[in-house]
């Protein structure tokens, strides 16, 4: 696109000087979508010019939507205007209602003082950013700076932060429009017919990055260049928050603190939806009483700040816990930590490192104890990776990590490793009351018990037990009693003071209580279904019968 642009500006030159424009070729009226025809724009060029407005700018408030034409070098583009303004006589200057002021400085002398001036300072509304923020080098310097914070990027979204003073400078510049040229101002609205300085720079920039490095600048990419551009306080800027702020009513009464009470209006006023709507509120004439009019000219550009920010990816999969000492995430008590690692750190670091992010969010269907054992294929969990910086993982790449999770460690063992979208992380939750659970686990009875009592076990049918809070974690869960039910026990015995017995439960059945009763909290319970003073010793998590994320082949051969 830029290069077409290019080319077209290039059979506007005139053929005797190749640095003018010949604007009477009949091939530039559909190139500019300017407010009205280009051979009336000078009057207002002029205007804009003497405001020290950068190129850029008066294309913008000239009503110039073509992005090719923003992408052009600013040495064109001032030829551009230039030629522009040639092309307005000495009457179409005089008859337009514009103080002796602007009046005295359309002399040739002066307007190549004001083209000389528009090059060294800062534009009046874009503090510079569309000036040497669209140069080459700033692209450059981007671009460097994403290699050295190691994000790897095929496509990128440009966010943009601009201090509050842009709004008011900006209203401030199509308030004096509108009162010295109603005609075209009168027709159209700031808002929605102005390409906007963020919008503008988005082009240009992402124009520059697309055409130098070929990556594409895609609305909602999963990475974000957030460029923040800042400007200083001074006092030629300060003019409509102070005046403004000085002419709003004294604070309440029940407001004692006077320093805060004027903060917080500062603070107010300071956003840019509040500046807006106090925009919105004000009429021209009173504009004129708190700021600028048009804003004042200023030595001092925009300086920036860039931030990278990759979206979260998500991965998926199961584990297998097989010791009796670690927790599903780190334990801390009190401040100190409890145990060597977990299940989290044994699955996450090794994926932190391989994509060099940020951090790991963690989450699983459900958790088991410390001293319980997770087999059978394992329980879903999701990783969520913070901010990686080598996101891209291909099906081989992942089954080889993997591999080296589980060969790092004989504490956990993880299967069926994916990569995940944000929307598939809401299955890991679906049916949360709904789902089974199947335990076994390996009972103590203080009293000799007979094998047919064991067995009565197995004849009984559903049993919805009412659970109040346990007394372990009643300083984490809310206190409640909830209703869980036990569809299937099947018991084995192994001497008469053993026994195994395997459940399957609703999701959330706290099994251990359903055992000893938990000082009764728990009804019915196995003490008093068997009316013996019963024990749990171990217990393990057989399965969870979550049918996700879907099973992943282990063959290399089948990886792509």
């Amino acid at each position: 696109m830029a290069s077409a642009g290019k080319n077209l500006l290039t059979q506007l030159r005139c053929p005797v000087d190749p640095n003018c424009f010949n604007f009477e070729s009949n091939k530039l009226r559909p190139s500019l979508r300017l407010f009205g025809p280009v051979d009336t724009a000078g009057p207002i060029i002029n205007v804009l010019r003497q405001a020290s407005c950068c190129s850029r700018c008066i294309l913008r408030y000239l009503g110039e939507k073509n992005i090719e034409v923003y992408q052009q070098p600013r040495q064109i583009l001032n030829d551009t205007l230039e030629s522009l303004r040639k092309l307005a006589s000495r009457d179409a200057i005089d008859n337009t209602n514009i103080t002796n002021n602007l009046k005295s400085n359309t002399s040739s002398n002066n307007l190549m003082q004001i083209k000389q001036e528009i090059k060294e300072v800062p534009c009046v509304t874009c503090l510079g950013v569309l000036q040497d923020y669209c140069e080459k080098s700033f692209a450059e310097e981007i671009h460097n700076n994403i290699i050295q914070s190691l994000h790897e990027y095929k496509d990128y979204d440009l966010c943009v932060s601009l201090p509050p003073t842009f709004i008011v400078r900006e209203h401030s510049i199509w308030t004096y429009l509108k009162e010295n040229f109603k005609n075209p101002y009168d027709n159209y609205s700031q808002d929605e017919d102005i390409v906007s300085v963020k919008e503008a720079f988005k082009w240009i920039c992402g124009g520059m990055l697309n055409k130098l490095y070929h990556v594409i600048h895609k609305y909602q990419s999963l990475f974000q260049v957030k460029i923040e551009f800042l400007f200083p306080k001074s006092e030629t800027d300060d003019d409509f928050f102070d005046n403004y702020k000085n002419n709003l009513s004294p604070p309440r009464k029940v407001q004692k603190k006077s320093q805060r009470s004027e903060k917080n209006i500062s603070n107010t006023l300071l956003s840019a939806t509040s500046i807006r709507n106090i925009l919105q509120t004000i009429t021209a004439q009173e504009f004129r009483t708190y700021s600028s009019y048009p804003p004042k000219s200023t030595s001092q550009s925009v300086s920036y700040k860039v931030d990278f920010n990759r979206q979260s990816v998500f991965i998926a999969g199961r584990y297998n816990k097989y010791d009796r000492t670690i927790s599903q995430t780190p334990w801390i008590l009190d401040g100190t930590r409890k145990g060597d690692t977990s299940v989290q750190e044994l699955i996450c670091d090794p994926i932190i490192a391989k994509m060099k992010a940020d951090g790991c969010k963690f989450s699983s269907s459900g958790r088991e104890d410390v001293d319980v054992r997770m087999l059978g294929k394992g329980r879903p969990f999701i990783a969520e990776i913070v901010n990686p910086r080598s996101p891209f993982m291909i099906k081989k790449e992942i089954l080889q990590l993997q591999n080296e999770i589980n060969l790092a460690t004989e504490k956990i063992k993880i299967r069926d490793l994916q990569m995940i979208e944000r929307w598939d992380t809401s299955k890991l939750k679906q049916g949360e009351e709904d789902k089974t659970k199947t335990y076994s686990a390996l009972i103590y009875s203080s009293e000799i018990i007979n094998q047919d009592k064991i067995l009565s076990l197995c004849n009984m049918k559903k049993r919805t037990l009412e659970q109040k809070t346990p007394l372990r974690v009643l300083h984490r869960r809310t206190l409640a009693v909830r209703p869980r039910a036990i569809w299937l026990m099947k018991a084995e015995f192994i001497d008469p003071h053993h026994f195994k017995l395997s459940m399957k439960t609703q999701a959330g059945t706290y099994v251990k209580e359903f055992v000893h009763g938990d000082l009764g909290r728990t009804k019915p319970n196995l003490r008093t279904l068997l009316d013996a003073d019963v024990d749990i010793l171990e217990l393990d998590v057989e399965s969870v019968d979550l049918d996700w994320p879907p099973e992943i082949s282990e063959d290399i051969s089948d990886s792509g």
